[in-house]
């Protein structure tokens, strides 16, 4: 992806004294992951429905504006899902008993 705004900490021009101001920039980023599902139908109207999800991302770096990390950030961690559903026709019913999303470890 061309021209992805990311942000970064620069050194303060103006006002007054404290920690770095942030600024945003332009740069090149690749994303890649993908999805998985899986539909098992366990009668005619019970279904069991599973799930996952995963990206993973990196970013240009440009160590003279202060972006030094190729990470970027809030990217969604590895997600899967579980569920099951009751399909009547007219009615459908769906319980999703497990749902998680693991721990973000990629922060930019």
């Amino acid at each position: 992806m061309e021209d992805y705004i990311t942000v970064h900490r620069q050194n303060k021009v103006h006002g007054p004294p404290g920690p770095n101001a942030r600024s945003y920039e332009n740069v090149d980023a690749q994303f890649f992951g993908g999805e998985a599902d899986l539909r098992l139908s366990l009668t005619q109207e019970l279904f069991l429905f599973g799930g996952m999800s995963y990206v993973q991302a990196r970013k240009e770096t440009k160590p003279q504006r202060n972006i030094n990390s190729s990470k970027v950030a809030e990217i969604p961690p590895l997600k899967t899902r579980l569920a099951l559903r009751y399909d009547k026709g007219i009615y459908v019913y769906t319980l999703e008993k497990w749902k998680r999303s693991f721990p973000q470890l990629r922060i930019g």
